[in-house]
């Protein structure tokens, strides 16, 4: 972010939300990937991560 706002690069309005767009998916992306990794590493533990993950699709329907 602080990138972005560096008077070194200047981004026109839609190239900013492309790369805000970019950054927010491979968080997501990350978010997701833990959520596999924990659930590959502790089957016991998978409702609850099943759980989780739904929370977090609603809440993306919602948005």
């Amino acid at each position: 972010t602080k990138l972005l706002l560096s008077d070194k690069i200047i981004l026109t309005n839609e190239q900013h939300t492309a790369v805000t767009s970019a950054i927010a998916i491979a968080q997501l992306t990350v978010k997701e990937g833990a959520a596999i990794s924990k659930l590959l590493r502790n089957p016991d533990a998978s409702a609850e991560v099943i759980a989780g993950l739904r929370l977090t699709s609603e809440d993306r329907q919602d948005a």
